[in-house]
Formats: C-alpha cells, sequence, structure tokens
C-alpha cells in the first residue's frame, strides 16, 4: 500500500502518542517499523521525539507497511485461585501505571511504585517515603551529595537533612541516626540497575528478620523492567534495614556497622558502587540474575 509523505507524517505522530502512553498490556511492533518511528540519535521511550524533514523521510524512511497477522490467544479465567491470582495481577498492573513515571537507565518511562513502601503504621518509615518522593517528582539533575550541596536548595538536601533527623527521632541515639540514614543513602546508590537493590535488601533483610513482602512482589516488576523504585522505594527499603540493624546490632558492632556502611557510601559518592559491582565475579553474577538483557 503506498502512501504520502503527509499520511506517514500524521500516522508517526499518532502511533509515538500511544506508545509513549502505552503502560500496561501486550504491543508487538515490527523492527522495520520501529525504525520508521525512531529516527537517528533517539532511543525507546525517549521523552525526546523531533519531526523529520521530508528529505529525511524519503531518504530514511520505506514507502509501504506490510500487514503482518499475529498469533494472539486469549485465555479465560475461572473461579479458581489461579483465576484470581491472574486478575489480582492484572489490577496490580493497572494501579502501577496510574502513577508518576520516571526514566530508566536505558531511557524508557516507566512507572515510580516506590510509594508503595509508605507505612502508616511507621511514620518515620513514611516520611523517608515522602522525602524520596518529593525527590522523584521535583528534583533536578544532580547526583550525589556534594552536587546537591553546591546547588544548596534542592530535593536531594532535604533528603540529607530530613532522613538522619527521622532516625534521631525512630532510634533516639546518634548512633541508630547514623544506621538509619547512611542504610537509606546506600540503598538508593545500588538503585542504578533493576533489581539490585531489591536484591541487595533481600539478601540482608532475610537475617535480619526485615519484613519481605513488599520486596518480593515489586522485584519482579523491576528485573522486568515494568516498573521502578525511584528514590521514594530504594530510601525507604534502605531504611527500613536500617531500623532492623539497630535492633539487632549494639556497641561495637553496631559502629563497626556504622563504619562499613560509612565506607560504602563514600565509594559510591567517589565512583560507582555500580562499577564496582560488575568487577566483582560472584556479585556480577548475581546482580544479572533475573534481568533483561
Amino acid at each position: 500500500m503506498e502512501i504520502s509523505p503527509e499520511l506517514l507524517l500524521l500516522l508517526r505522530r499518532e502511533l509515538l502518542d500511544g506508545f509513549e502512553d502505552l503502560l500496561i498490556g501486550e504491543f508487538n511492533l515490527r523492527h522495520e517499523l520501529f525504525s520508521l518511528l525512531c529516527f537517528r540519535g533517539h532511543s525507546p521511550g525517549s521523552a525526546f521525539w523531533s519531526a523529520p524533514s521530508h528529505e529525511d523521510y524519503w531518504e530514511h524512511v520505506p514507502k509501504a507497511f506490510e500487514e503482518i497477522e499475529l498469533e494472539l490467544d486469549h485465555r479465560a479465567t475461572g473461579r479458581d485461585a489461579a483465576g484470581f491470582l491472574h486478575r489480582s495481577r492484572q489490577l496490580l498492573d493497572a494501579l502501577f501505571a496510574t502513577g508518576p513515571l520516571g526514566i530508566n537507565h536505558r531511557g524508557a518511562r516507566l512507572p515510580l511504585v516506590g510509594w508503595m513502601t509508605f507505612d502508616p503504621g511507621d511514620p518515620g518509615i513514611g516520611l523517608v517515603t515522602l522525602f524520596g518522593f518529593l525527590d522523584d517528582a521535583f528534583g533536578g539533575r544532580e547526583r550525589g551529595f556534594r552536587e546537591h550541596l553546591r546547588a544548596v536548595g534542592t530535593t536531594g538536601v532535604l533528603k540529607a537533612v530530613g532522613i538522619p533527623l527521622v532516625g534521631l527521632w525512630r532510634t533516639r541515639t546518634v548512633s541508630g541516626a547514623l544506621l538509619f540514614a547512611l542504610s537509606a543513602n546506600l540503598f538508593n546508590q545500588l538503585d542504578t540497575r533493576p533489581g539490585r537493590c531489591l536484591k541487595a535488601y533481600i539478601l540482608a533483610g532475610v537475617p535480619l528478620g526485615a519484613p519481605l513482602g513488599k520486596a518480593v512482589l515489586l522485584l519482579p516488576y523491576d528485573l522486568a523492567e515494568r516498573a521502578m523504585l525511584g528514590d521514594a522505594g530504594s530510601n525507604a527499603f534502605g531504611a527500613m534495614l536500617g531500623l532492623k540493624s539497630v535492633d539487632r546490632f549494639h556497641g561495637r558492632t553496631r559502629w563497626a556497622a556504622i563504619g562499613m556502611l560509612a565506607g560504602l557510601n563514600l565509594l559510591g559518592e567517589r565512583t560507582s558502587i555500580g562499577r564496582q559491582i560488575e568487577r566483582t565475579p560472584g556479585l556480577r553474577e548475581i546482580d544479572r540474575v533475573g534481568r533483561l538483557p
């Protein structure tokens, strides 16, 4: 089917609008068509789309579409446990899709699901989640403690001041506040690749007796890049581990844990914890388990 450049431009815009807004469900896009939609210098999910010139169309764009028949089937769900779980997952997908969006390491827009860590029964963790959410929603491009201090009035500075104060209020000790804040910041630094923060939380949370339900629920979504934690989730999970560490560690053991966390935070500020994980055999393999290529 031959189409005019004007119709092609209109079709491209309509498809891009639908592609950017699509958060759940199945979507099959042939490579040839995707090449048509995404011109040089752009990546899937990028927020920066540009309308090419007439010359660009005739140079790079095929002049016809091919109709492709897809093998799709729908399985009916019954009134049993499997059907209940299936419909519950669909409801959760829809709930995630209504939330705010963030940009992941590939440049794709994904739902931010860190708000799920909000715990009305623990106002301390709730405040940490709120600080992280404000950073997700209104934060700038500053990365790291030093950049936030230079910028002064940023949401990162709010976290840097607010989280230790929350830790001091919850634990009533300086050592407890340090453990709380350093753990929250470390897990925020770990959240640079899908699944990394949640895997670390689960591995550390088992011996510490931390609650695992939300982490186990969110891990498949994070690994499949269907959602991301954002600062709200990563800070909150780290703070939860910090509180459990305060209950478990005392005296010299607590200060040793503080020293270890401080060293890891400093490493993350100066270089990259993720880069060190990628260079370490064993950790590298664990880090990549379940992740998309």
